[in-house]
């Protein structure tokens, strides 16, 4: 699933942002691995490779995936069915 593309912002006052090293990366959430992907293109379009992102995070089947105001990486996510009659599984959200 596609997720959001950094937008970096030299003037922000942020402890959150991501670094300048992301800006313009597209992040991409893998729901069935619980994987996140940044992906990049080269001055021609070309995509010279998908890197990992947080390998070492446990996602638990990413949702969703934007870039706040403030700069930082939003995720929601789901998790194992919590322990309830309605057996819904639970949903969380991360920040950066």
């Amino acid at each position: 699933m596609a997720g959001d593309v950094d937008q970096y912002n030299a003037g922000l006052a942020s402890a959150v942002a991501f670094p300048a090293y992301f800006d313009l990366a597209l992040f991409v959430m893998e729901w069935s691995r619980n994987h996140l992907y940044e992906i990049r293109t080269d001055t021609s379009g070309n995509l010279p490779k998908i890197a990992d992102f947080a390998r070492s995070i446990p996602l638990n089947q990413p949702l969703n995936l934007t870039f706040g105001p403030d700069g930082a990486m939003s995720l929601i996510r789901t998790g194992k069915p919590a322990p309830r009659a309605s057996g819904f599984p639970q949903v969380t959200a991360c920040r950066s």
